[in-house]
């Protein structure tokens, strides 16, 4: 009997912790939350298309076309002539006619974002014209020039947490709201939207009339984070000190920013990570809360694409 009695209350323990643990919150997993965001770290990506150039078969003196598509996988629209593509490297060199001089073009129509997680994401084709390869130039039998395309596009990152903690006085008494845990990732899935920059944690700690947040920043991309202030139009050769920037704005915050302070600003990434600290005067007094937490981070975004085909010499096999 005893026994039967001991198995039945190690049954209802079990039941209990096993529910606890499914309650506690565990800010960055990855199941699904219920933020408003689908999330991930993409944004927009640049392919070659299959035939444009074609992988061989393009003979010296003959016109190799050049098209790209992008394609946008992130949570941020991008208007018409807003994505700079630019050929760069070999093809631009002297051994190339190219029939677009600039060897450069941008999307023609909207590129929509991605707005739930059974989306077909949106693309658009960037036509860069032909390169020829010049006869004049000596390539032997074959010669198999590698082929490189740069996109370079404006991006945001949107972060919203609707359970940030509004402390009240210290002595409250009662049932309390909230409390704050400056060790949690207040961080969940469908906090953060869908883009390369991602806001990877958000952790809260109690001032003595408020609250310090801490964000931490990271390029999650295949790509390089430049300054809205470089425009894309100059996104070939940019300059070290509009490299790694992103532009944070924290409504109703009073934040540290590189060389400012105020709810708007740079951060600098090192090594892809930076780390924002906002504080805020809530009184400190009256009974604790939930609040909402928004962040937006702007920045351009470089990515690349190559592909490397095979030119035959018209005199191959005479």
């Amino acid at each position: 009997m005893r026994k039967s009695i001991f198995v039945v209350l190690l049954i209802g323990v079990v039941f209990l912790l096993s529910g606890q643990q499914s309650c506690d919150r565990t800010g960055g997993d990855t199941a699904v939350g219920e933020g408003p965001y689908v999330g991930g770290n993409d944004g927009v990506s640049i392919a070659f298309l299959d035939d444009a150039p074609p992988l061989s078969g393009n003979f010296q003196g003959d016109p190799i076309a050049i098209e790209v598509e992008l394609t946008n996988n992130g949570e941020t629209r991008l208007v018409a002539n807003t994505a700079v593509v630019n050929l760069i490297g070999t093809i631009v060199g002297g051994a190339f006619t190219l029939t677009d001089t600039d060897a450069t073009a941008s999307n023609v129509g909207l590129i929509d974002r991605v707005r739930d997680s059974g989306d077909i994401a949106d693309s658009d084709f960037v036509v860069l014209g032909t390169a020829t390869l010049k006869d004049s130039e000596s390539i032997g039998p074959s010669w198999s020039p590698n082929l490189r395309a740069q996109v370079c596009y404006p991006y945001e990152t949107n972060v919203q947490i609707d359970d940030l903690c509004i402390p009240g006085a210290r002595n409250e008494v009662g049932t309390i709201e909230c409390e704050i845990d400056n060790s949690e990732n207040l961080v969940d899935s469908g906090d953060v939207s869908a883009a390369p920059v991602q806001v990877t944690s958000v952790v809260e700690t109690r001032t003595g009339t408020g609250i310090r947040v801490r964000l931490d920043i990271e390029n999650q991309g295949n790509g390089d984070v430049i300054s809205v202030g470089n425009t894309c139009d100059n996104a070939v050769n940019v300059p070290l000190v509009n490299r790694d920037l992103v532009t944070v704005n924290v409504p109703g915050y009073d934040c540290v920013f590189r060389g400012a302070t105020g709810d708007t600003g740079q951060v600098e990434l090192r090594s892809n990570k930076g780390r924002l600290r906002c504080t805020k005067d809530t009184g400190g007094t009256g009974r604790a809360y939930e609040d909402r937490f928004v962040a937006t981070l702007t920045y351009n975004y470089v990515e690349e694409a190559s592909k490397t085909i095979l030119i035959q010499s018209k005199t191959a096999g005479i």
